[in-house]
């Protein structure tokens, strides 16, 4: 649910930024749009976001489950800014430029930040044998989107603990683009889901 003063918030900006009409709609919607093209078997989408992730399960392109999980990419970085002795810029660049592959110093990042990964993935492992249990169905693939999705190492961490097949969300492959921009795009563009999800919503009531 959405209130109504956040909406006409959200339109009062537009108006004042000299857009004429503002489209509005959850984020999972835009996400889904952009990152699940023509597959109808049960497939997770999980926003990885800042403060919490965001579990979609997707079955015959209907949206059947959504849960939040109260861990985030911001719990990684908070979580490196108290076992390094950094503040949380720091942390952030070290999240950022390592990931949870390499060493910095004396410090290897997985062991710090693994009871953040391990609670993520236990939880949406729950969720997938919740929804098999109920709907007969098994979730055959993850598509990870969100800023938090593009840490490097999180991809087969992902793939590990799940058991099923996990891939990184491709919204602009539903767009357009110079080929030259292809590599840029690939890299940024599990942050862009929503944001493409929604222009791509704008496009079709043109």
């Amino acid at each position: 649910a959405v209130h109504k003063d956040v909406i006409k918030q959200f339109n009062a900006i537009a108006i004042g930024s000299g857009f004429a009409k503002a489209a509005l709609e959850i984020e999972t919607f835009s996400a889904i749009r952009s990152s699940v093209r023509g597959d109808l078997s049960a497939t997770a989408v999980l926003d990885i976001g800042a403060a919490s992730t965001k579990m979609t399960i997707v079955d015959f392109g209907v949206i059947k489950r959504s849960h939040t999980i109260n861990k985030g990419a911001q719990d990684i970085t908070t979580a490196l800014s108290r076992s390094m002795n950094v503040d949380f810029g720091k942390a952030e660049e070290i999240k950022r430029k390592v990931g949870l592959v390499e060493r910095v110093g004396e410090d290897t990042i997985l062991p710090i930040v693994s009871p953040i990964v391990e609670y993520v993935f236990s939880e949406v492992n729950k969720i997938m044998v919740n929804y098999g249990q109920s709907h007969a169905r098994s979730v055959d693939k993850i598509i990870l989107i969100g800023g938090g999705a593009m840490l490097q190492g999180l991809l087969p961490i992902a793939k590990e603990r799940t058991g099923v097949e996990v891939i990184l969300g491709s919204p602009f492959n539903r767009v357009e683009a110079p080929t030259f921009l292809s590599p840029v795009l690939t890299e940024v563009g599990p942050s862009f889901a929503v944001a493409t999800g929604l222009a791509l919503r704008g496009l079709q009531t043109i």
